[in-house]
């Protein structure tokens, strides 16, 4: 639409004039923009300049951008490629639960496209495990939406609103 035009060509203009960690930071926001409305390729083709920029990037940081690379890679159904980085996730994240729950957030989406729900399910509910309580909420809006469609799937209605329920109430939060 109109608004994500104007949006897009304002980000292009930032990154005229941007050096340095704004400019990775622009790059991300506009990669997200054109996720939102479905420029795959130029989304990826903004998170690939993020990755190659220079940078110290945080464990945390990495794997972010690299489930992100994940998911877009996914949808454009290359999925060895998609793969490839969340085992580079998984390489870098140690112990570190945050970063894990990204992982298992970006296995349990491939597993879905793979139509593997039971593996998809047991990443779900592994990341809520590693986020814990003290989540923010909009970590797990997603995780519960994923899980409802599983359910939903699996023509199990009742846990599938529950699921549904409980993002809503998150996403509110």
């Amino acid at each position: 639409d109109y608004s994500n035009q104007v949006s897009g060509k304002a980000y292009e203009k930032a990154l005229e004039y941007a050096a340095g960690g704004s400019r990775q930071e622009i790059l991300r926001e506009l990669g997200a923009l054109h996720l939102s409305c479905g420029n795959l390729q130029e989304a990826l083709d903004c998170l690939l300049e993020v990755e190659s920029g220079s940078g110290d990037h945080s464990v945390d940081d990495r794997v972010e951008l690299w489930v992100g690379i994940a998911r877009i890679l996914r949808r454009q159904g290359k999925l060895e490629e998609a793969d490839e980085y969340v085992n580079r996730c998984l390489s870098i994240a140690g112990e570190e639960a945050r970063a894990l729950a990204k992982i298992h957030y970006g296995l349990a989406g491939l597993s879905f496209d793979r139509r593997n729900l039971t593996l998809a399910r047991d990443h779900f509910q592994r990341s809520l495990e590693l986020y814990g309580d003290e989540a923010q909420p909009r970590n797990l809006v997603p995780l519960h939406l994923g899980l409802a469609l599983v359910e939903r799937i699996e023509n199990r209605p009742r846990q599938s609103i529950t699921r549904f329920k409980k993002a809503l109430e998150l996403d509110r939060q």
